[in-house]
């Protein structure tokens, strides 16, 4: 996703909360087809089958569609789309060597990985709970598909109201709805239950992740935004690593799932919490001025 959305940004001046959103659309919509199917698949054929399926057709149609991509208008003689008076006002570029000077880089990387580690382990143990409950498990995964699928709507909202409010203020608010969605995890048994909050978890976690692309434009420019995006990506992972990880781990030591999303919760709603202290790096932007600044807008 770090090149998609690095190039997406490229490519417009105006609404790039929106168009980043609707970029992340595409991971929603893969878990709403692919989590059923890869069941579906795995119970018919096999795993070693289904995986082979989708090497296949990640080779022939993911990569084939790559070719198409260009990196920025300017490539083509085009400008970026949009009014450009309109796109909010973003700090002279900075180089990589700036950026991670700041604290609003790793102040935004640690509440990216809280925020990861927080709903990573809802999300990889969602089937598997709602089968301990006694749900089937087509239906398990369905519930699954019905959480990516509730996370489109998620993204594309918190893309407009970022456009509009300030991807800041939306963050912290995603964040606290995120922590809500995941304590309720806990009372949750029934198959009714599992898909009303499916639908809730989804619009929550969903909504949350474009928005460290978006922040992280507004806040440090264009020209580094692959590298300092992918830094913070990367960090996340870490995050979705461990939450997954400890959730297991929990689940092994206490046979249910009320511990992981109480330390769920908690990572949560401390990611929350930083995000509202949260600033642009003003003292970034005067030792980023020591570097020559990126003229792309």
């Amino acid at each position: 996703m770090v090149p998609l959305t690095s190039t997406v940004t490229r490519w417009f001046t105006a609404r790039r909360g929106l168009v980043v959103a609707l970029a992340n659309c595409g991971i929603g919509l893969g878990g709403m087809v692919f989590a059923p199917l890869t069941r579906y698949l795995i119970m018919d054929l096999g795993w070693r089958t289904a995986f082979l399926l989708y090497a296949v057709l990640a080779w022939s149609l993911v990569l084939s569609l790559a070719l198409l991509i260009r990196n920025r208008p300017q490539d083509l003689g085009l400008s970026p789309l949009g009014d450009a008076a309109a796109a909010p006002v973003s700090p002279p570029g900075y180089p990589f060597r700036a950026v991670i000077t700041t604290s609003a880089f790793w102040r935004l990387a640690g509440i990216h990985f809280l925020c990861c580690a927080a709903h990573s382990g809802p999300i990889f143990h969602m089937v598997s709970a709602a089968i301990d409950h006694g749900i089937d498990k087509l239906a398990a995964a369905t519930v699954f598909g019905l959480a990516s699928l509730a996370s489109i709507p998620g993204r594309i909202g918190t893309g407009l109201l970022a456009d509009r409010f300030g991807s800041r203020r939306v963050l912290v608010l995603w964040l606290a709805m995120q922590a809500s969605a995941i304590l309720l995890y806990r009372r949750s048994g029934s198959l009714a239950s599992f898909v009303l909050l499916a639908l809730y978890f989804g619009v929550a976690y969903g909504g949350v992740m474009p928005l460290y692309a978006v922040v992280t434009r507004e806040f440090f420019g264009a020209r580094a935004m692959g590298s300092s995006y992918g830094a913070i990506f990367l960090l996340s992972c870490f995050g979705m690593g461990f939450g997954g990880w400890v959730g297991g781990r929990l689940f092994d030591v206490t046979g249910t799932y009320s511990a992981m999303y109480l330390l769920s919760f908690g990572l949560a709603t401390a990611g929350a919490l930083l995000a509202v202290a949260l600033r642009p790096p003003a003292a970034g932007r005067r030792r980023a001025a020591q570097w020559q600044p990126a003229t792309t807008t």
